[in-house]
């Protein structure tokens, strides 16, 4: 019987890979930004099972792209990874879905976009003025004490 898992070293050719695959899991317990692994899965096609974590709930939409385990639980990962390999007309959906939101909402140009935004917005911002020693109130209540 051929191995389930298989550790294959660094790899250059990782959208052939994810071709080859059926779901793509990603148990994280860490508090990180989005993931550009489920990114990468997501454009794959791939129905995505992963943690409820940060970063990874920007994808995973728990039902509609992929499902959502909590961290620390590996029976319910397992549980999650062989549902979606049973019902292959859920994780085709899903799957197609996922490719459809990361084009939408995490191409390149909507980020740098988004960035762009975002520094306009913090460049045009009018400063706030810190009150003059002596006005504010706390400090005058002790001046006067």
């Amino acid at each position: 019987m051929p191995p389930y898992v298989i550790a294959t070293g660094k790899r250059a050719d990782v959208p052939s890979l994810l071709a080859l695959a059926d779901v793509f899991a990603f148990p994280t317990e860490f508090r990180e930004g989005v993931p550009r692994a489920l990114l990468e899965a997501g454009l794959a096609g791939l129905p995505i099972v992963a943690t409820r974590m940060p970063g990874c709930t920007d994808v995973v939409s728990h039902g509609c792209t992929g499902i959502l385990v909590p961290p620390h639980t590996p029976r319910a990962m397992a549980q999650a990874i062989l549902g979606l390999l049973t019902d292959r007309m859920t994780a085709r959906a899903m799957g197609e879905r996922t490719a459809e939101l990361v084009r939408r909402e995490f191409s390149l140009s909507l980020t740098v976009a988004r960035y762009a935004a975002l520094y306009e917005e913090l460049l045009t911002e009018t400063p706030r003025r810190r009150p003059a020693i002596g006005t504010d109130r706390a400090v005058a209540r002790h001046a006067g004490s």
